[in-house]
């Protein structure tokens, strides 16, 4: 994995979640390959900027119904310039493709962030 993958996906990872990374001691090579490829390659593709990966990330996470991981990428939606409403109407419209129990747990998910984030 080169480093300035590493190095450009810890980057991101701190300005979308707002702090740095904690590596994980038992898996390094989990941390390599969310810094280095995730955020460090795939994250910083050509052809979506960081908005639409954050909205279509929500979406994504939001159907699978992974409250931890969807609060923090509702964070990191912000972040990267996704309005409010736009996170929400990503949530609802995924609901209805990924079942109406996952668009309403992942709606109260991003309801709390969002008030605590003061928006």
């Amino acid at each position: 994995m080169p480093k300035e993958n590493i190095a450009r996906g810890a980057a991101l990872q701190k300005k979308m979640f707002g702090r740095d990374h904690v590596p994980r001691a038992r898996s390094p090579a989990w941390d390599d390959w969310a810094q280095g490829t995730l955020f460090g390659e795939l994250w910083n593709g050509p052809n979506l900027d960081l908005r639409t990966r954050s909205l279509v990330t929500v979406a994504l996470i939001a159907a699978q119904a992974r409250p931890e991981q969807l609060a923090a990428h509702v964070r990191g939606a912000i972040s990267n310039g996704a309005k409010p409403k736009e996170i929400v109407e990503a949530i609802q419209h995924t609901g209805f493709y990924a079942g109406w129990p996952n668009g309403a747990a992942s709606l109260a998910v991003a309801d709390k962030v969002l008030t605590e984030m003061g928006l």
